[in-house]
């Protein structure tokens, strides 16, 4: 955890409204917003507070204004809780894809996050039961280009992790590998690497 983030928590657990500091502290408008910020706000957030923000709609957050901030912070914080486990597979997918947005990798240290995310969030299909009802069969789908998108963001980091599950013996997580392999963007990243794993 970083210095700066461990500044962030600490303010944030002081406070009861938090809306007002994030807003202050965004750094929006402007080239980049504060990730360290988004990330303290998920990591001492709750559900209730990630989905409030989630319902700041275009009209109640527009472009280039620091309202875009809050859906961030509640797609961040959603996403941690589905990597933890705590997600249902809708909730789980729909943080993933959130998150694995190229437009949002650029940061090497969100990307080395989202990493992260997905590694937890396909922890979670290897212990699961159930698998065949729709919900799971939309996170696997939705896994299924996730990762190439993590990937490329941060390969040095990300074909490591990857690799990881695309040793994994099961059925789901091979699968979600494999469609990740057919993405035409590790190709262009490294289509040796791509054929070898393939």
């Amino acid at each position: 955890m970083t210095q700066k983030r461990d500044v962030y928590r600490a303010k944030l657990r002081e406070l009861d409204e938090w809306e007002p500091y994030l807003l202050a502290e965004s750094g929006l408008p402007g080239p980049r917003g504060n990730l360290e910020l988004a990330q303290a706000a998920a990591d001492e957030g709750d559900e209730a507070r990630f989905r409030a923000w989630l319902a700041f709609d275009a009209a109640r957050a527009p472009a280039n204004s620091a309202l875009e901030f809050l859906p961030f912070c509640g797609a961040v914080g959603l996403g941690r809780l589905a990597a933890e486990g705590r997600g249902e597979p809708l909730e789980q997918r729909a943080a993933a894809a959130a998150l694995c947005e190229p437009r949002l990798l650029g940061v090497p240290e969100h990307a080395r996050q989202v990493l992260e995310y997905l590694d937890r969030i396909t922890e979670t299909i290897t212990a699961r039961a159930e698998r065949r009802g729709d919900e799971f069969i939309a996170l696997r789908k939705g896994l299924g280009y996730c990762w190439s998108v993590a990937v490329a963001a941060l390969p040095e980091e990300g074909k490591p992790i990857m690799e990881k599950w695309l040793a994994c013996d099961d059925r789901d997580v091979r699968w979600i590998m494999r469609e990740n392999l057919k993405k035409e963007r590790l190709a262009r990243l490294d289509r040796e690497w791509v054929a070898r794993w393939s």
